[in-house]
């Protein structure tokens, strides 16, 4: 689905650019928009789910090193860093 946004988009850019004209390029635009907005609630959607199972899968020894590490690397990406014991 994100390569398919990144298609329609590229295709935008080229007619945007002047270098290849699209005769339906509204329709191509309300696509992309409309692949691009459920794109991001589905990753948005699956952060949200990971977030809520986390408690009860921390507690199964087989995913204590996943949650170690998502709780190491959330805050990295979110630009904390990693700061053990706060």
């Amino acid at each position: 689905m994100a390569l398919a946004t990144l298609r329609l988009g590229l295709a935008l850019k080229n007619h945007r650019t002047g270098r290849r004209a699209l005769a339906q390029w509204e329709g191509i635009y309300n696509r992309h928009t409309q692949l691009g907005l459920i794109f991001v609630c589905c990753l948005i959607g699956g952060y949200g789910l990971g977030m809520l199972s986390m408690p009860g899968s921390a507690s199964v020894r087989l995913f204590a090193p996943a949650f170690f590490l998502w709780h190491a690397g959330s805050p990295a990406l979110r630009g904390r860093g990693y700061t053990a014991g706060a």
